[in-house]
């Protein structure tokens, strides 16, 4: 049966013991419990999400498999009209590595409840991956780019990182006005220039984009837009 009553000092100490945090709401970011509502990002946990914690905690210390973490975060920065002396920074930073490794530890707890955990598993190459892929999307769009431009690049869902974009993705996403305007149009011309992506992104992929980032203008229409990948389409396989 789910405790709702707040949690006790006895069991925020005993975590933040575990966590080797000096604040609750620093804990945020390293357990893998999921978390409801404002107050709880906060610190405020009932006695269950506490209990949940602590039990989180213990198996993370318990597992001697290696398990790897790509991180989203933004920084706390002083800023004396803040109520608490402190403000979200605007810009993001992106980080993978070991979950355990005191680097990592050390960025999660900072950043507390400004974290976001991409990716939570024993694939230290995914885990790199996952990470450029998103600080890729930060860089050519800005906060919540990666989101933003894979909705129009992908917007079947088959794929979730901006790196696994296919030259048939492109094809059909330059049909549409909307990639070929605005942010999306920038970024695709700005894609070769961003290392996050050009070294992870399909060798093919790399050439349809050089070839729309040369060539794609605001008033190409969508079918001369795909006759442009299919051309760069076409040099690759004779130059393969």
């Amino acid at each position: 049966m789910t405790d709702t009553t707040p949690a006790t000092d006895a069991q925020k100490a005993y975590i933040l013991k575990l966590a080797n945090c000096q604040h609750i709401s620093d804990v945020v970011g390293i357990t893998r419990v999921r978390l409801s509502g404002w107050n709880a990002a906060h610190g405020d946990f009932t006695r269950s999400e506490a209990s949940a914690i602590i039990e989180d905690l213990l198996e993370q210390q318990g597992k001697n498999a290696h398990e790897y973490v790509a991180v989203e975060y933004r920084k706390w920065v002083d800023n004396k009209y803040a109520s608490n002396g402190r403000t979200p920074s605007t810009a993001r930073y992106f980080v993978s590595g070991d979950a355990y490794s005191s680097d990592i530890r050390d960025v999660l707890r900072k950043a507390g409840s400004l974290a976001e955990v991409l990716y939570r598993g024993r694939d230290e190459e995914r885990a790199e991956r996952v990470m450029r892929s998103h600080q890729g999307g930060y860089e050519l769009a800005g906060a919540h780019g990666h989101e933003r431009l894979l909705k129009h690049l992908a917007p079947q869902e088959d794929i979730d990182l901006l790196s696994d974009v296919t030259p048939a993705h492109l094809r059909a996403a330059v049909k549409r006005k909307s990639a070929r305007t605005g942010y999306v149009f920038d970024a695709l011309r700005r894609w070769r220039r961003c290392t996050s992506l050009r070294n992870t992104s399909r060798p093919d992929t790399l050439a349809v984009i050089g070839a729309l980032a040369s060539s794609l203008t605001r008033t190409t229409t969508g079918p001369e837009a795909q006759r442009l990948v299919d051309q760069a389409l076409e040099t690759v396989q004779v130059s393969a």
